[in-house]
């Protein structure tokens, strides 16, 4: 039943509608706000991840760079060794050749030879051979050395690359609806309130405003206030319902027009009900 009486609307509900509505605005324009500032900082994150991405990407190529110039002066520094190695050898063959010559000369100058002179060839040969020998394992030894250095190049650098996973740091907080309620459904629901009720209907009226109101409420996460809001006004429409019943009547086959008290009309119309 309506709280203002048989004929208006409840200034509760009336009074409920006009809060709700308040507070939708409201609430709408503060999520406007925060929503404006939650992209310029979710903008602003994106940025600075990107640069940060960016900054990540750049440190990891001059690494490589580094490590593909490491790998060139090693490759370089190992072929100028075994260039060296390889000289070094024929020098020694060389100079080995020289000194069996000269020795082989001297002997025959001295009027020597035989196994004297064979056995100091063997014996130099021998020394020569060692010493070649030696040299080789030594050169093999540092060839190794080298190689595998150089073969680490490329994993070191890869093993200090930065993995780091870069992501903006993005607000997806829901901040509800930031369009406000609408200014021409409000003005149609007071209007079918203010015609309910002059028709003899207030409780209608009031079903219709509160029904409005509650779905206001809702939109705000109210949903328990909401739904009391709406039960009531499922009641307010039972009794608007029984005041139009009330209000048009009818008796046998031929109903009969009386004048209708319009105070409560706030006008000075005349209208009939039927009984």
């Amino acid at each position: 039943m309506a709280e203002g009486g048989k004929g208006g609307l409840s200034p509760g509900g009336i009074f409920n509608f006009l809060v709700a509505t308040d507070t939708a605005a409201g609430n709408a324009k503060l999520a406007r706000s925060r929503k404006k500032m939650q992209l310029q900082q979710n903008k602003q994150s994106a940025a600075e991840a990107g640069l940060a991405r960016w900054s990540q990407s750049l440190g990891n190529q001059k690494l490589m760079n580094r490590a593909g110039e490491n790998l060139a002066t090693l490759t370089e520094n190992i072929g100028r060794v075994q260039d060296a190695q390889t000289l070094n050898k024929v020098q020694r063959d060389l100079a080995t050749a020289e000194q069996l010559g000269a020795a082989t000369a001297a002997f025959a100058a001295a009027g020597m030879g035989g196994s004297s002179v064979e056995a100091f060839k063997r014996t130099l040969v021998t020394t020569r051979a060692i010493e070649s020998e030696l040299q080789s394992r030594s050169n093999k030894s540092g060839n190794y050395l080298a190689q595998q250095q150089r073969s680490q190049v490329i994993p070191d650098a890869v093993d200090s690359l930065n993995r780091d996973i870069i992501t903006a740091r993005i607000d997806f907080t829901d901040y509800g609806p930031s369009k406000g309620p609408s200014l021409l459904g409000n003005l149609a629901a007071l209007g079918m309130a203010a015609g309910a009720a002059a028709a003899g209907a207030p409780d209608i009226g009031n079903a219709i405003l509160k029904s409005r109101t509650a779905g206001l409420q809702n939109r705000q996460g109210q949903g328990q206030q909401a739904a009391a809001t709406f039960n009531s006004a499922l009641s307010d429409f039972g009794d608007g319902v029984k005041q139009l019943k009330d209000t048009f009547r009818f008796s046998g086959s031929s109903p009969k027009l009386r004048p209708v008290d319009t105070s409560n009309w706030g006008a000075d119309l005349t209208s009939f009900m039927i009984r």
